[in-house]
């Protein structure tokens, strides 16, 4: 790795990946968090922006596995903006899901449910993945496969919050 800084990058993401996976019996999120900030800080001073969107996606996920709702936004804002700068509509799409997620766990955390913005927040990151999923002939399973390594089952479990049953009716 020494000397190629992209490729070092990329792996500590992946290291932060086995950490954080449900799958994984040593389930570590303080480490996962740790090597997605290593890989986050490299990808910034080199420019390597999808590993960045990746970076703070991932760091955004892991947030909302540990129910910080406010942490998993200020990640998952600037990586969905990266992923549409840089046209990565299927990363774009975990990105907005993600965030729905993140405002409607946030506003549950702070019982503010009932605060419009907060909902609004959560109905316009749904609307939009629910589009862009359409537009991609996609379905939300696709996206949120347990079964592969980049995507986890946390969003399955989440469907379980009360605040979620608006979406499924």
């Amino acid at each position: 790795l020494v000397g190629n800084r992209r490729q070092e990058a990329l792996v500590l993401k992946d290291i932060g990946n086995v950490y954080s996976r449900p799958q994984n019996p040593d389930v570590d999120y303080s480490k996962a968090i740790e090597s997605y900030e290593k890989a986050l800080q490299i990808s910034r001073e080199i420019g390597f922006r999808n590993c960045e969107a990746a970076a703070l996606c991932d760091l955004g996920i892991v947030h909302t596995k540990r129910r910080e709702g406010l942490e998993a936004i200020q990640c998952l804002e600037p990586a969905l903006r990266i992923f549409e700068d840089i046209d990565d509509q299927r990363n774009e799409l975990i990105a907005l899901e993600a965030l729905a997620a993140a405002h409607g766990m946030h506003a549950q955390k702070e019982a503010s449910w009932r605060d419009l913005r907060a909902r609004t927040e959560c109905l316009k990151y749904s609307e939009r993945a629910r589009d862009l999923r359409k537009e991609l002939g996609i379905s939300s399973y696709d996206v949120w496969n347990p079964n592969t390594d980049r995507f986890y089952s946390y969003f399955y479990k989440i469907l379980d919050f009360p605040w979620m049953k608006i979406f499924l009716m």
